[in-house]
C-alpha cells in the first residue's frame, strides 16, 4: 500500500500553504510566474506547463541546488 508524503496544497486567508504529514505547514510565497518559496526555508519550486498552457510538473530544489525533486502530473484514464 502506498502512502501519499503530502496534503494538497490550501488556500486560507490568501495564502496557500502546503505540508508533509506530520510536518510544519509552509506559506508557498510566489515571487514570478509560476516560481515559489518555500517562506523560511531555502526551498523554492516551479511550476512547469505544456505547450497548452497546463501544469504537468512541479520542481522543487534549495537554492544551492543540493537537493532537487521533480513531480510530474499523471492522468488516469476515464473507469
Amino acid at each position: 500500500m502506498l502512502e501519499r508524503a503530502w496534503t494538497p496544497a490550501r488556500l486560507r486567508d490568501g495564502t496557500v500553504t502546503d505540508y508533509g504529514y506530520g510536518g510544519p505547514k509552509w506559506a508557498l510565497v510566489p515571487y514570478a510566474k509560476d516560481r515559489l518559496t518555500f517562506e523560511n526555508t531555502s526551498t523554492i519550486g516551479e511550476m512547469r506547463r505544456d505547450a497548452k498552457g497546463r501544469i504537468v510538473a512541479f520542481a522543487m530544489q534549495t537554492l544551492r541546488g543540493r537537493s532537487k525533486n521533480v513531480i510530474t502530473r499523471v492522468d488516469v484514464a476515464p473507469r
